[in-house]
């Protein structure tokens, strides 16, 4: 049996004992998605524009022709966190868009996976749920994410095979 230790962190408890325990903003960063001025919005623009409802229920998207830097764009396969309202992790899975500021796109440290990172911010999501009330607490904040603990094998070979299970 594998040797455990205390994480320190009661929401992540045992750990084993070659893992590493961090803050989250030492393994990725999230970068904030872009907010517009009404004009902005166009109906038959370039880019869709993704916002939180897009990703749960709401069926309408708007659009805009405007050129962004490159990390206000979100492109297939990007893990991207929402944080307003109904909020928890995504891997986006269509064409590029451009997000709405109410996401946040991760940009992951060279040796963390991206699968096992999404897993976690899953745990971490219902973690978060489980101390507040959605009456109370209808968004996520970023000190919050990146103050949070994260627990992990050191080799990203360990982290693909956690994620594949």
């Amino acid at each position: 049996m594998r040797e455990m230790r205390d994480s320190g962190v009661e929401w992540i408890g045992e750990i084993p004992k070659d893992w590493n325990c961090c803050k989250q903003k030492y393994r990725f960063t999230l970068i904030n998605g872009r907010a517009f001025k009404d004009n902005e919005f166009e109906e038959d623009g370039t880019y869709r524009i993704l916002r939180v409802g897009n990703l749960f229920s709401n069926p309408v998207w708007y659009s805009s022709s405007l050129e962004l830097e490159p990390d206000k764009y979100c492109e297939k396969g990007d893990l991207i966190y929402a944080w307003s309202m109904s909020y928890g992790p995504y891997i986006w899975n269509e064409e590029k868009v451009i997000y709405h500021y109410h996401i946040w796109k991760t940009k992951l440290v060279s040796d963390m996976d991206k699968m096992f990172s999404y897993y976690y911010l899953q745990a971490l999501t219902e973690s978060i749920k489980s101390q507040t009330h959605e009456t109370t607490m209808g968004f996520v904040t970023m000190g919050i994410m990146n103050n949070s603990y994260i627990a992990y094998p050191r080799n990203i070979k360990e982290q693909k095979k956690i994620s594949f299970v």
